[in-house]
């Protein structure tokens, strides 16, 4: 197949650290079965360390599929690397080798919809515990029992949304969610729990970081949407 220019293989692009940050937020998106998880382990004091070494394999093959589709497809390569898979340059299905897309992008929903019962048990566990308090007893049942529905239809309105978008959507989260959990939210609470006052020139450096992460944000989300 076509090789891309070699004007199109940068070492770094500032403007992609955005969508970068996107996939790694969203890649262990059932971080939140974790506790769970652990808790059904038989030595749940392994959990740390088996929890590096996936993290761990999970790079290794996050860099050999990005490194390798990039030297193939330079700035052709897509957001999803489904819509890479057994097509050219052009993104036009390779002779003999079209079936390849279809057959990934069914994998890719028997993925999802896996990773969806990993995350769908605690969100709804969590949106239920924050809802309910309060409300009687059948008020409560009919909560629970509108709850996962209400999240199904959020999530298929959103993946419904950004299908042909997921550039979009990676700056999107990579922007709102890495930048706040990165600079600003773990600064704004050190600064409001630190047992000690700060000193002017720790406040000026917490403010300079705050300001950083709100201005990264800002700019995602204005380019995302």
């Amino acid at each position: 197949p076509e090789r891309p220019p070699p004007t199109d293989l940068q070492v770094v692009k500032p403007h992609g650290l955005i969508a970068a940050a996107g996939i790694l937020v969203f890649s262990p998106a059932a971080h939140s079965f974790y506790p769970a998880l652990m808790g059904k382990m038989a030595d749940p004091a392994a959990f740390p360390i088996c929890l590096r070494r996936a993290y761990g394999a999970a790079c290794v093959l996050y860099l050999a599929v990005a490194v390798s589709g990039y030297y193939l497809f330079g700035n052709r390569v897509q957001p999803s690397a489904v819509m890479n898979i057994g097509v050219d340059l052009s993104l036009s299905p390779l002779p003999d080798l079209g079936w390849m897309n279809p057959v990934a992008a069914f994998g890719m929903c028997i993925k999802m919809l896996a990773l969806a019962t990993l995350v769908l048990s605690s969100l709804t566990s969590t949106i239920e515990s924050s809802l309910s308090g309060g409300l009687g007893k059948g008020e409560g049942d009919g909560l629970r029992a509108a709850i996962t529905p209400g999240v199904l239809a959020i999530s298929a309105v959103v993946a419904t949304r950004f299908a042909h978008e997921m550039a979009s959507l990676l700056n999107l989260i990579g922007s709102v969610f890495c930048m706040n959990i990165a600079f600003v939210i773990p600064v704004m609470c050190f600064w409001r729990l630190s047992p000690e006052p700060l000193g002017w020139a720790r406040r000026a450096g917490f403010v300079a970081l705050i300001t950083m992460g709100v201005t990264f944000a800002v700019l995602g989300f204005c380019s995302a949407v």
